[in-house]
């Protein structure tokens, strides 16, 4: 099954390698992340099937789809198999950008998620302290209700 995944090709420190996001992995196994989530050690056996086909997997998150933000995923030379969407020869093939270095809008994406992760965490905090609040309450109803009794 994964004989056949393909991901894009990027241009990476002067190298070509093409690049697949664990997501795709699931969707090419036909797996929900729900379904991942209850298969024991499939991460492990992905891993394994992976390095078996000349995939490594990245350290961190990187951009597997251009556009789109980093995920978890895996790369190999582009020398392992074509790119994902092969040209016709008589097509002239246009420069590819080498993306090693980060670019503005790959840092705005950053501030943007870090900015969203901290309004996440305030929130999370507000919601803690309002069952702290809920918890202290009950408590003291329950003591009140036993002295009632």
């Amino acid at each position: 099954m994964l004989t056949s995944l393909k991901g894009e090709v990027w241009h990476v420190d002067g190298k070509d390698e093409e690049r697949v996001s664990t997501a795709d992995i699931r969707l090419e196994l036909g797996m929900t992340v729900a379904d991942a989530t209850r298969a024991h050690g499939i991460g492990r056996r992905i891993l394994d099937a992976m390095k078996t086909l000349g995939w490594t997997k990245a350290k961190g998150t990187i951009r597997c789809h251009k556009g789109r933000p980093s995920i978890t995923g895996y790369t190999r030379p582009v020398s392992f198999g074509p790119p994902e969407h092969p040209r016709p020869s008589h097509e002239p093939i246009p420069p590819i950008s080498d993306v090693g270095k980060a670019t503005d809008t790959d840092v705005e994406m950053e501030e943007r998620n870090l900015t969203l992760l901290r309004e996440r965490a305030a929130r999370a905090q507000a919601d803690f302290a309002q069952a702290a609040s809920d918890i202290a309450q009950a408590q003291v109803n329950l003591k009140s209700m036993k002295g009632d009794a």
